[in-house]
């Protein structure tokens, strides 16, 4: 079995940055988000409570992100994913988490970083 529910191109302003003069200023993420899950139940039923909130887990993104200054956006990403696994717990077998900084590198459209975490991995965090 192999579900995926997806958040692509989430855009958040953040506290982000290692250098002085990123400091105090919000700059620009764009967060991708994929949980592998067992969506059947959902199906079956076209009951959003077998499912995942959309919603919330933009919500959670955002309130990771934004809830203080990260230096790094591997900070960001791994945050997201152990707080989406206290969220969700057994209901998400996977998550994927990418966090891309546009326009942090001259010349280059954007930087990023992307991790996956299974549920095991996350439980011993």
């Amino acid at each position: 079995m192999f579900d995926r529910i997806s958040i692509e191109g989430l855009e958040i302003g953040v506290p982000v940055g290692v250098y002085e003069a990123e400091k105090g200023i919000f700059q620009r993420v764009v967060i991708d988000v994929s949980v592998r899950c067992d969506v059947r139940e959902a199906a079956a039923s076209d009951a959003l409570e077998f499912s995942l909130d959309y919603d919330q887990v933009a919500s959670t993104c955002r309130v990771v992100a934004t809830s203080q200054h990260h230096q790094l956006i591997e900070t960001i990403a791994e945050k997201i994913a152990a707080r989406l696994h206290e969220l969700l717990g057994e209901r998400i077998r996977e998550v994927w988490v990418k966090v891309a900084k546009p326009g942090a590198v001259p010349d280059a459209r954007s930087v990023s970083v992307e991790i996956c975490r299974s549920s095991s991995h996350l439980e011993n965090l």
